[in-house]
């Protein structure tokens, strides 16, 4: 070859090579993008949601050729189906092979779960040879098994019990537990969920010999789930006691009170605190003589035999049994003593029968009068005790009283508050009660005035403890003013001296009462003499201060009242007739002769009378004709010396 061509080829080569290595790099580029990149798998569109739900996945971190080794060829004609034909659905491509779970999950690589040594893989995979993805491929990149693919192969495995329902079948049947611990749960598995302490909740007394399932079975038979979907261990109970305890499905229990209801199912026996939680209203008032256990009245299997009827074993010849009571209602023990309450039968317990009494005995003032017994014997009650028992002093008091005043029962409500007050009394002494209703409060209490005992009429001596005052006002006065019921009626002891009470006794004096104008406190004879303590009248100046005051220091004529308005009992208006009784009749002497000059008090005052001025005169005649009269006139202090009133002329 000549040097020439030589260099030619040499070229090429070198062309070529370059070519090569510039071309290599992509395609090793596009080879690693295709065989190890999962976004490539997403360049397909349709691959969106297995992409999504593998990118959640435990696996989200294996490579997508790691479990789906394909080969160039399948992978070059998925990519050429989807350029060319466009499907709406990946077709089926990338199988698994059986052994690539393996290559993980059954070697000894601490990076993954080790299943093979469990006991749920070792009886399907290793003993029934089942695929992996039989179970653990319920749907694309799905890796948790579902109930439904459990069911595939154990399709009569129904989970009874409506509260595990809805559990998943791993809950119980533990597929990671140690081989020599088995799939099938023990009672310590069920202790996971239903033990506090983590300990099985074992029956030991009752059922020691029982597992859990020997009372709870999980799974029934489809036929028989199918022709009865209400059983009732279906509703999450165990099995019917009476599945074993064929005697007790005869007893005709009343409600609440089946055999879990009394019997604890996992404890060691049976306890009066079962009662009690159910009981609870009753369980704290149990009487305290021998009642301590229900079962003592109570018998447990035996609900037709009523309690009261046991009363008698225990209570056989005691003296306080009723019996012979002549009251039908009172030979039932239960009728007066409540069962669940210590001590004997009280008001509350007499109440529904005696419902009128037993409202009565409530508002009574003492404790003992409340409860029925204080009365009424027990198991007699027909007999009632003597009041005398408890109140020997007021049974002697009424020994001297008038023949009703001797029955307790007249005055006293035999089942309402003991204290008489009015109430009782009204009913025999009508008009007294009808006049004490309209006095003050405390004058309507008979027991106030009367002693309720020995029920005699009020002394001097009982109105005193009231009225300490007036009693002090009239020890001087007249025997007749002492006694109270001289002015005071002793069922109206209200003072009206105008209706006749003093006129009784001073009829001259009631007699003079003057009518208008000197109004109601001339009217009645407590308008002038006080209630208590005086006979005198009262001093006029106590109503009349500015007459008082204008007749201080004059003549001694015309400072006594009675001179010129007359006697106190009849006082009568200071006019013309009382100034002549002392003056004279004037009327025919000088200016007095006119009419206008008859009325003394018009020019001469009233309780200072004194000689008239100018300025009296004024007051009747205007100015103008004082402006007629000389200027000398006109300034004079008065008009009499030229206007003559004592002469005529």
């Amino acid at each position: 070859m000549s040097p020439r061509a030589h260099r030619i080829v040499r070229r090429l080569l070198l062309a070529g090579g370059i070519a090569l290595a510039v071309g290599l790099v992509p395609a090793i580029m596009t080879w690693d993008y295709i065989q190890n990149d999962p976004d490539f798998c997403t360049s397909c569109h349709i691959m969106d949601d297995a992409y999504e739900r593998w990118a959640d996945s435990p696996h989200a971190q294996v490579n997508c050729h790691t479990c789906h080794p394909g080969d160039l060829a399948s992978n070059l004609h998925q990519l050429w189906v989807q350029l060319t034909d466009r499907p709406t659905e990946v077709e089926k491509h990338a199988v698994v092979p059986a052994d690539i779970c393996g290559q993980c999950h059954l070697g000894e690589d601490s990076r993954w779960p080790v299943v093979g040594q469990t006991a749920g893989h070792a009886l399907h995979y290793g003993e029934h040879e089942i695929e992996c993805v039989e179970c653990h491929a319920p749907a694309i990149h799905e890796f948790i098994p579902t109930d439904q693919m459990c069911q595939k192969c154990h399709p009569s495995e129904v989970v009874g019990l409506s509260a595990m329902q809805r559990l998943h079948c791993g809950s119980c049947h533990a597929f990671l537990a140690a081989p020599e611990r088995g799939i099938v749960p023990d009672d310590a598995r069920c202790a996971e969920c239903h033990g506090a302490d983590g300990s099985a909740p074992r029956a030991s007394a009752w059922h020691p010999d029982l597992d859990c399932a020997g009372c709870h079975p999980v799974h029934d038979d489809p036929a028989s789930v199918a022709a009865d979907p209400g059983v009732e261990h279906r509703r999450g109970r165990a099995l019917p006691c009476t599945g074993c305890h064929a005697d007790a499905a005869a007893l005709d229990m009343p409600p609440g009170h089946g055999c879990a209801d009394c019997h604890e199912p996992h404890g060691g026996g049976f306890e009066e605190a079962v009662c009690r939680d159910c009981h609870r209203p009753v369980a704290a008032q149990q009487p305290p003589r021998d009642h301590h256990a229900c079962a003592d009245c109570h018998p447990p299997h035996a609900p037709d035999v009523r309690p009261a009827d046991r009363c008698a074993d225990c209570h056989r010849g005691d003296e306080v049994l009723a019996a012979g009571t002549p009251v039908e209602a009172h030979r039932a023990c239960e009728s007066c003593h409540q069962p669940h309450e210590a001590g004997p039968p009280d008001g509350p317990a007499c109440a529904p029968c005696h419902t009128k009494q037993s409202r009565q005995a409530a508002v009574a003032g003492v404790e003992a009068h409340r409860q029925c017994a204080g009365c009424h014997a027990v198991h007699a009650p027909a007999s009632v005790r003597a009041c005398g028992g408890c109140h020997p002093d007021q049974r002697q008091a009424t020994a001297e009283a008038p023949r009703a005043h001797r029955n307790c029962a007249t005055c006293h409500p035999l089942h309402g508050s003991p204290r008489s007050g009015v109430g009782p009394c009204r009913g025999c002494h009508v008009e007294q009660a009808r006049a004490a209703d309209r006095q003050p409060p405390e004058h309507g209490r008979c027991a106030d005035c009367h002693p309720p005992h020995r029920p005699t009429r009020p002394t001097e001596a009982v109105c005193a403890e009231c009225h300490a005052g007036q009693r002090a006002a009239v020890a001087a006065e007249p025997p007749a003013h002492q006694r109270c019921g001289t002015c005071h009626a002793w069922h109206a002891p209200g003072l009206r001296a105008d209706d006749g009470t003093c006129a009784g006794c001073h009829a001259a004096q009631a007699a003079g009462r003057p009518g208008a104008p000197f109004g109601e406190i001339h009217q009645g004879c407590g308008g002038c003499h006080p209630g208590h303590g005086t006979r005198a009248a009262h001093d006029c100046a106590g109503c009349h201060v500015p007459a008082a005051r204008a007749v201080s220091g004059a003549i001694p004529a015309h400072s006594d009242c009675e001179s010129c308005h007359g006697s106190t009992h009849q006082p009568q208006a200071g006019d013309r007739r009382a100034c002549v009784d002392c003056h004279g009749d004037p009327t025919g002497v000088g200016l007095h002769r006119l009419d206008a000059h008859r009325a003394c008090v018009d020019c001469h005052g009233g309780h200072r009378p004194q000689i008239p001025g100018a300025a009296a005169c004024t007051g009747c005649h205007p100015p103008e004709k004082i402006q007629r009269h000389p200027a000398a006139a006109r300034g004079a202090q008065s008009c009499h010396g030229c206007h003559s009133f004592r002469r005529n002329r």
